[in-house]
């Protein structure tokens, strides 16, 4: 690893192969409390469950994975009758019948292991292995190791096999009827490869083409249709064109070619293909080709790097075009330089686009595109709005209506397919239906969301900020509040849950779920005000019926609000998995001491542990309360106080803020104490004798974030200052990225902060925005998080006051910088701007770069350099600590087999 040390203008360069564990002996001994504090070796081996539990269909079977220094799939009975781990295993699946786990094993065995009985087979030497999706679990594929290892199909029912060789590559259709093969020819000539098809009912095999370089398959959603990329030689030159086969055909026919294109000036480009869920259109790209013949020129030494302002909007290199898969064949290209495809673009049934035209207006770029509709069949395109968020616009799931959220208006409105009729459709709800806080205040904010729609398009169903609400999208019946104001009454979020998707995020965003009258939907509920969680059931009907199953103060799955978590260590949130076939469910709860633990439900009201990892019961653990307080203006703020396991109010305690936005939504979300990468760690410092306040920041004004900032922190720091627990001498301030750029505008108006440490932060506004693409800076400063409102041009003097750099002869406090060469989001030359700005004014400053690592640090090496470094630097400023020596001085001492990079203590007396 290699670092940069800057101290007062001198350097220092340090190359080390690593950071052995022993060199902690030599640091500090911290506060020790009853329970023992975080080291570095149990952040390292701190165990965790990664990544989204598994359920089988049944619903009697789970598996998570753990890493606790080492990997291990967990797999167990929902009824507690037994429990095995597996480890380092690379794959496992459960068949669709949930009667086997299949699995790889370290040492490439294939394991397939009965569920039943709890016996385990074994086939040595496989490479890999596949399953169809769905089916009734009977067929296993697998490759044996080896360059082109032999492939079995095993039937899992009878136990008996077929092999194939010389099989380049091997896929089921989505139904599980089919497996499809290509075949290597002679030497592997590419030109002479081949499509196979078995079908699994007889295991009989079709040869579907030959003679091609193929790749690429897809099948369509019935696994009887299929089609794919093949190169083939006309007039001597080789050219990419699409085929296609239908069971029942003697082979796979050329179904779009160049020629059928029926322009010179379009070519096949190979990179996407889908069928329509009707499998009546074939979807693929086109682009324009490159010259056949290029131009001489001689050669040049000379090293070039060339840039242009285009936006990606401005010219396309590729479109997206149909063929109907009918007796016309007609090919329609739904794309060109001035029309583009919207994010979600096709109907259910494939015969409408929806297109947006380009254009450079910058209004039009911020606020919306003018909207199309194309027809896949006859390629006529016709308009059916203006201003409208791409983000924010689908086809209803029966093709029955376009809808969409004017931004502008803060409202929804629909176009009717059949007869283009438009309609705003939510002019009656009388509560905002768009997010509470944005990013650039006086901005037209994104759309709480569409839930779900109804069958047949009877009805959508969309969200205020916490209600839903059952919308008419022919706009003729009022709207209806199905959850009767509950939701804003209590302060409570109600968002459906959609169990088809991972992140508890996505799943409620933009979705297309179908629900039916008298259906029962899952909610996750969220109090905004005092932090609770939990869920709710909401049954529809006639008369629909909110009914609570489980609200407390505990975190199980948060009903997405505008903000992400952005501590370090932060644990992942779940959405609940559902047995496919069976009420059966798997939710993580936690809270700020409460381990995320799995958990086992059938009713959300009662609750079985799945895991028990309890790793913060045997250290210093910490404790979380929201804290509210007042701005100037007598605006209320909130905020979280960490405080340690063996807090004294009557001691006075060194206090660390951390900011970044808003983050006192996750008072019961639990912290893993981990290495820093940026952003302190929590639980680290907390562990250590530390308190840490995280304030929202917010109650943003356009053009003056910084100084909002400054309010909002410097009111939480002197309110917090006011506690008679609090050493309002010693306080410090840390921020990374946006929150970085933060801390070092806060140093320039108060002087409140002992110390602060400021990570991959912004600086000079007027240089990173003259630096940064068009479109980034459009978005960025203008219209983003950067909150200005305005471009350099029209409002310098914004840029300049929020640009600490230009009032660098404020600042009274250290500061410690972090910030890397290879950061791609915030320049390095920001950290040189600042930094130097501060030497040369006399500052106390010190800077880390680390060459192998960008906006945040990338290697454990880094990591662990940064957070001694940072835990020294408070210590120091915060507990009277004596100085490390890379404060003190710039020498790097020779010591041992590895180099003294400054982590001992200064005990001479002189100060940094």
């Amino acid at each position: 690893m290699t670092i940069i040390i800057k101290m007062c203008g001198m350097l220092k360069v340090v190359t080390c192969a690593g950071f052995p564990f022993l060199l902690l002996a030599s640091l500090p001994s911290w506060a020790q409390a009853q329970k023992r504090a975080l080291d570095f070796n149990t952040v390292s081996s701190w165990p965790k469950i990664e990544g989204q539990p598994e359920m089988s269909n049944d619903g009697k079977f789970i598996l998570y994975n753990v890493h606790d220094g080492k990997n291990g799939t967990v797999i167990q009975a929902t009824g507690y009758s037994w429990k095995m781990v597996l480890p380092l295993v690379k794959k496992v699946v459960f068949t669709q019948d949930s009667h086997r786990l299949i699995y790889i094993t370290k040492g490439d065995s294939l394991g397939v292991f009965d569920l039943a009985d709890r016996n385990t087979g074994y086939i040595a030497n496989v490479s890999s292995f596949e399953m169809p999706d769905n089916g009734d679990g009977r067929w296993l594929v697998y490759r044996s190791k080896g360059f082109l290892g032999d492939l079995t199909l095993l039937d899992l029912f009878s136990g008996e096999k077929r092999s194939f060789t010389g099989v380049l590559q091997y896929c089921f259709d989505r139904k599980g009827n089919t497996l499809l093969l290509q075949i290597a020819g002679d030497g592997d000539n590419s030109s002479a490869r081949s499509y196979r098809a078995v079908k699994l009912n007889d295991l009989s095999e079709h040869t579907i083409s030959n003679g091609f370089a193929l790749s690429n398959p897809v099948f369509d959603h019935s696994g009887t249709k299929l089609a794919f990329f093949a190169n083939e030689l006309t007039n001597g030159k080789s050219q990419t064109v699409i085929r296609y086969y239908a069971m029942g055909m003697d082979s796979a026919e050329d179904i779009v070619t160049r020629a059928k294109l029926g322009t010179d000036e379009l070519i096949i480009d190979r990179s996407e293909l889908y069928f329509d869920t009707g499998a009546d259109k074939l979807f693929f790209n086109v682009g324009k080709p490159g010259a056949d013949h290029p131009t001489y020129y001689p050669e040049t030494k000379a090293q070039l790097t060339i840039s242009g302002d285009k936006r990606d909007m401005d010219l396309k290199k590729k479109y997206w075009a149909a063929i109907n898969l009918d007796k016309t064949a007609k090919i329609i290209c739904l794309e060109n330089d001035s029309y583009g495809l919207n994010s979600s673009p096709l109907s259910n049934d494939g015969n409408w686009a929806i297109t947006e035209r380009y254009g450079n207006n910058s209004d039009e770029y911020k606020y919306g595109h003018n909207t199309y509709l194309i027809s896949t069949k006859t390629g006529v395109r016709k308009p059916i709005g203006k201003a409208i968020d791409d983000d924010h616009i689908s086809f209803s799931p029966g093709n029955k209506y376009v809808i969409w959220y004017e931004r502008t208006k803060k409202q929804w409105f629909s176009y009717r397919l059949k007869d283009g009729l438009t309609k705003c459709i939510s002019k009656e709800i009388n509560r905002p239906l768009d997010m509470e806080i944005q990013y650039a205040p006086g901005y037209p904010g994104n759309p709480e969301g569409i839930v779900a729609w109804m069958a047949n398009d009877c009805a959508v169903l969309v969200y205020d900020r916490h209600d839903i609400w059952e919308v008419d999208p022919d706009g003729k019946i009022p709207p209806v509040d199905l959850t009767s104001g509950y939701g804003r009454r209590n302060h409570i979020r109600l968002r459906v849950i959609d169990f088809s998707k991972e992140s508890p995020i996505d799943a409620f965003e933009n979705s297309r779920l179908r629900i039916h009258n008298n259906d029962a939907l899952l909610l996750a509920a969220f109090n905004d005000r005092g932090k609770s969680s939990g869920f709710f059931k909401l049954t529809l009907g006639k008369t629909p019926k909110l009914q609570k199953l489980t609200m407390g103060n505990s975190m199980y799955c948060y009903a997405y609000r505008y903000t992400q978590p952005s501590f370090d260590g932060m644990a992942h949130v779940i959405n609940p998995v559902k047995a496919k076939y069976a009420n059966a469910y798997i939710v993580a709860k936690m809270d700020f001491n409460e381990y995320p633990n799995l958990y086992f439900t059938t009713d959300f009201e009662n609750f079985k542990p799945i895991t028990d990892f309890q790793p913060q019961k045997d250290y210093n653990w910490l404790t979380n309360e929201l804290v509210h307080w007042k701005l100037p203006n007598g605006r209320p703020m909130e905020g979280m106080l960490y405080k340690p396991e063996d807090f004294d109010p009557a001691k006075k305690y060194p206090v660390i803020f951390y900011i970044y936005e808003e983050n006192a939504d996750y008072l019961h979300y639990f912290i893993y104490p981990q290495l820093s990468d940026g952003p302190i760690n929590i639980p680290w410092f907390v562990s250590h004798g530390y308190l840490v306040f995280v304030p929202d920041v917010s109650c943003y004004k356009l053009g003056y974030p910084m100084e909002c900032a400054y309010r909002c922190v410097r009111s939480a720091a002197l309110y917090l200052s006011t506690k008679p627990f609090i050493d309002a001498h010693r306080m410090g301030l840390q921020g990374h990225s946006y929150g970085g750029w933060e801390t070092d505008y806060i140093l320039t108006r108060t002087h409140i902060f002992a110390a602060a440490c400021s990570a991959s932060d912004i600086s000079d506004i007027i240089s990173l925005n003259a630096q940064q693409a068009t479109s980034t800076r459009d978005h960025y400063f203008e219209s983003g998080q950067g909150r200005l409102g305005a471009s350099f041009w029209k409002k310098p003097g914004l840029y300049i006051q929020n640009s600490p750099v230009y009032h660098a002869d404020r600042v009274a406090t250290p500061l410690l910088l972090m910030h890397n060469k290879p950061d791609a989001a915030v320049l390095f030359s920001q950290a040189e701007e600042w930094y130097n700005s501060l030497v040369h004014l006399n500052k106390k400053a010190w800077l880390l770069s680390y060459a192998n690592s960008g906006h945040v640090l990338d290697t454990q090496d880094d990591c662990l350099d940064y957070s001694i470094r940072v835990a020294q630097f408070f210590d120091h400023y915060l507990k009277g600590a004596p100085p490390p020596k890379w404060m003190t001085t710039s020498a790097a001492v020779q010591t041992g087999n590895y180099m003294d990079i400054g982590y001992d203590l200064d005990t001479s007396g002189r100060q940094p």
